[in-house]
């Protein structure tokens, strides 16, 4: 083997120093051809280096049979002339003994090193969360350093790069460990239902600062509240649910960091009913929501024709008492629905039930009559709203048929065939077709008077 020989020897520079594993340092130097190069290794600030490898023509080298989670290393190399027995020594590195500590809602991670005659000018910190890849740089770490920027179930890696003054660098093993959390999470506390005609939907609004795994639904039916559904999504369907037999509902969720939050607020569907009072007029009653934290801004009443056209939208403030006593005598069935609407923004409205209500027709006659031609209550007539078809027979006092009519608009004259009839008591049977396609019949009796 050809040797070169040098002028002088080279005053060689440790680079990098790299901890690989849990055994294994790896160094790196600039080291030049044909040179002869002794490593050696210090322990934990002993000042005592000993050599442990000789290197030709090798600027790396890994060193096995450490451990480094449990000791600092220190390395030299040293150039050496065999032929004169001359050394010149590198500058001394050393490996950071790191360690991690997983608490909670932080990581907290330290370390130590030895700096010997060359000083660390700086100690960045490198954080990878390993679910994204997507690394945080510190540029001016110290120990110990606490990293509250993390998320439960996430896994966290940390490496800590030590510059040295001439440039020279010591990277430590990365620690590794996944963050926890044991802050009970907050109920949840705004829910919504919408009653869509074939069930209610629940919808509810997650509560911030806390990352749900899996919502757990609760319906409360007569007094015993059971588990309903569970579920990753922010709403659920229930398409049991009647107006017959009510449900509430309430909401509570594990957190992704496996803690169990507490029992949400009652959520109770709005209960909307509609009776038709003896004047025709209808009157409302809902019962008040309260499945939302801030409670109700306001309601609207939202009215509908039999064939679900909106009609008109009536705001009602946040009473829950309405009477409709507005007249329409196009429309007889009116369908009725109570949405509310949340004091805080972004919430999704809350709706009630269906209610239909039918108007009567209110058939009415007088009593009496005068067809004397006065052109005062002269024409016997039967009155009513909301008629499609009528039909009219008056008998006198011995069941004979004096008169019929299928027109609402003409009544009887008093006269059989042209003939006056004579004063009396006589009866009558309307029968009678509403817009609901109702059919009803009315019978009575007015008195005929001959009044001059």
């Amino acid at each position: 083997t050809t040797v070169n020989g040098q002028p002088s020897l080279p005053t060689p520079t440790i680079t990098e120093l790299r901890v690989i594993d849990n055994s294994r340092i790896r160094i790196a130097f600039d080291g030049q051809p044909d040179i002869q190069y002794r490593v050696e290794i210090g322990l934990n600030n002993s000042g005592t280096f000993q050599q442990i490898k000789t290197l030709i023509n090798a600027n790396v080298d890994t060193i096995g049979n450490l451990r480094p989670d449990d000791n600092v290393y220190c390395f030299r190399v040293k150039a050496f002339d065999p032929c004169s027995n001359q050394t010149v020594t590198s500058n001394t590195i050393c490996s950071a003994n790191a360690d991690l500590e997983i608490l909670n809602n932080e990581n907290r991670i330290s370390w130590t090193t030895l700096t010997g005659p060359t000083a660390i000018v700086a100690e960045r910190l490198l954080i990878t969360p390993t679910n994204s890849g997507t690394s945080v740089t510190v540029a001016n770490a110290s120990s110990p350093y606490t990293d509250t920027n993390v998320t439960c179930g996430t896994e966290y890696c940390y490496e800590i790069t030590m510059v040295y003054s001439n440039g020279s660098e010591s990277i430590s093993l990365p620690k590794c460990g996944v963050a926890i959390s044991t802050d009970t999470p907050d109920r949840i506390t705004n829910v919504s239902t919408v009653n869509t005609g074939t069930g209610m939907e629940i919808r509810w609004v997650p509560e911030p600062g806390f990352t749900p795994d899996e919502y757990s639904v609760f319906k409360i039916l007569g007094g015993d509240e059971d588990l309903f559904r569970t579920t990753r999504a922010t709403q659920a369907m229930d398409s049991l649910y009647t107006v017959e037999n009510p449900s509430c509902y309430r909401i509570s969720y594990t957190d992704v960091c496996g803690n169990e939050s507490p029992s949400g607020r009652q959520a109770c569907p709005i209960m909307l009913t509609a009776m038709l009072a003896s004047n025709n007029d209808i009157v409302l009653n809902s019962t008040s929501y309260r499945g939302w934290q801030n409670g109700v801004a306001d309601y609207l009443i939202y009215k509908y024709d039999q064939d679900g056209e909106l009609l008109v939208t009536i705001p009602a403030g946040t009473d829950t008492t309405y009477t409709d006593a507005s007249l329409d005598l196009n429309n007889q069935v009116y369908i009725y629905q109570v949405t509310a609407i949340a004091s805080d923004a972004g919430l999704v409205q809350s709706v009630s039930n269906r209610a239909e209500v039918i108007k009567n027709p209110n058939l009415f006659y007088p009593t009496s009559f005068t067809p004397n031609g006065d052109a005062l209550n002269d024409i016997f007539n039967v009155y009513g709203q909301y008629i499609t078809a009528f039909e009219m027979d008056i008998f006198n006092r011995w069941g004979e048929l004096m008169y019929t009519t299928t027109d609402l608009t003409r009544g009887w004259d008093g006269s059989f065939n042209g003939t006056p009839m004579p004063e009396g008591t006589y009866t009558f049977v309307a029968r009678i077709t509403d817009l609901a396609g109702r059919n009803f019949k009315k019978s009575g009796s007015v008195l005929l008077l001959k009044k001059e």
